[in-house]
């Protein structure tokens, strides 16, 4: 162990990222979940904060309601009872949307939904909890003071979906505040203003410059943004406790597809702030230690990202790595397929995945249900998911791209793979 700490000092650390356990080696930094913790943690609920307007609200208070569910998200993924999707996994709907889709969603999901006010004065919200098996309950919080009103609507939503609230939540929120409701409406318009990526993106940059200790709004950047990763740790600096902004810095710092430490360390406080924190149990497997048991992480990420395809595949990678039976794995390349079993996107990752994993015979049992979408001619549903990208569309137009061939040439790659494995 000695060696390998030494290893670790010595090598190439990036000289601007900080050592968030400088008293672990590389190898422990990866493994930190106990049997209880990972049991706690399958056993969460999950619950999500979703836009919090109506399709016909006014545009200020659509700006309100977009960027207060991102700051309550930001303060609710610190429960350590309950898993809170982060912004990049909660459905984007209205409260009428939400309504209307929740009987149909998956049922493991609480859904907050709901409809947001400002007027000069006074900031209100009415709130609609969707949660499985029950009536949708509507709570009201209003308010005068904007930080109060925004930790009363924490405290709040944190309650109703069974959250325990600890003392040191209070210095925990108060440290990713915006300075005042103006510059929460100006991320709200941000996130509403449908400009591309890269505009939001300066706007995001001029904000932040203004109030650095609104976090939430580096979600806005995008990896191409000058001096994008310098913003984030500086963000991290002054908000230690944005469990999204530190899964943001491990993809930010990644520079190949192996074991970096320096990575791994963002994802691990990330899980140590937010136990049931998705997105870090799924980022966990793709830098982690290689003598690191990876396959809870990829476990937990699969549960509390419902439908997520990454997910999916991420724990189909963890199922082959540790010999699972073929009917485990059968369950998974089902969940995977049926998000759209037209779709052969679908088809190709999950294929993708068990080559991956030098499970050739998997992957040709898989190219055998893509091949039925081709022939005896092409499903017609099939050929709607194909036509949303403009350049296959029009390949198939002019005949110049044949997929059921492309199928039948990887299927032939594939046996060919199974006869030199033998």
């Amino acid at each position: 162990m000695r060696s390998e700490w030494l290893s670790s000092w010595l090598g190439a650390w990036p000289k601007d990222l900080p050592r968030l356990y400088p008293q672990l080696d590389d190898r422990l930094l990866s493994c930190f979940l106990s049997d209880a913790e990972y049991r706690s943690i399958l056993k969460m609920p999950i619950a999500a904060v979703l836009p919090l307007y109506s399709a016909d609200s006014p545009p200020i208070d659509k700006a309100f309601g977009a960027a207060l569910a991102r700051l309550l998200t930001r303060d609710l993924m610190l429960l350590d009872s309950v898993s809170f999707l982060g912004p990049d996994d909660v459905p984007n709907r209205s409260a009428e949307e939400a309504a209307e889709a929740y009987p149909t969603e998956d049922r493991r999901v609480t859904w907050i939904s709901g409809v947001g006010h400002i007027e000069e004065g006074l900031c209100k919200v009415d709130f609609r909890i969707h949660a499985p098996g029950k009536p949708v309950e509507q709570i009201e919080v209003r308010g005068s003071m904007f930080k109060e009103f925004v930790a009363e609507c924490a405290a709040t939503v944190a309650e109703a979906v069974g959250g325990k609230l600890l003392e040191t939540f209070g210095e925990m929120w108060a440290a990713g505040r915006p300075a005042n409701v103006v510059n929460l409406l100006r991320f709200g318009k941000i996130l509403t203003s449908g400009q591309p990526a890269n505009e939001r993106s300066r706007e995001a940059m001029l904000l932040w410059s203004d109030d650095m200790n609104c976090s939430v709004v580096l979600q806005a950047l995008v990896p191409q943004e000058p001096k994008y990763r310098v913003v984030l740790l500086e963000g991290f600096r002054r908000d230690p406790y944005n469990v999204a902004l530190l899964c943001q810095l491990f993809y930010a710092v990644r520079e190949t597809n192996g074991h970096e430490p320096y990575a791994v360390q963002f994802a691990r406080k990330a899980i140590e702030l937010s136990p049931g924190c998705g997105r870090a149990h799924l980022a966990m497997p793709e830098a982690a230690h290689p003598e690191a048991s990876l396959l809870r992480h990829s476990e937990l990420a699969h549960r509390l990202l419902p439908g997520n395809m990454d997910a999916i595949l991420s724990y189909l990678a963890a199922m082959c790595r540790a010999s699972r039976s073929p009917k485990d794995l059968t369950e998974l390349v089902r969940e995977a397929i049926n998000r759209n079993p037209y779709d052969p996107e679908n088809y190709h990752r999950v294929i993708d995945t068990f080559v991956a994993m030098k499970q050739h015979r998997y992957a040709l049992h898989v190219a055998k249900g893509l091949q039925q979408l081709f022939e005896p001619e092409i499903h017609p549903r099939t050929r709607e998911c194909l036509e949303r990208d403009p350049r296959t569309r029009h390949f198939l137009e002019t005949s110049e791209y044949d997929p059921a061939r492309e199928v039948r040439i990887l299927m032939r790659r594939l046996r060919e793979s199974l006869v030199g494995a033998s």
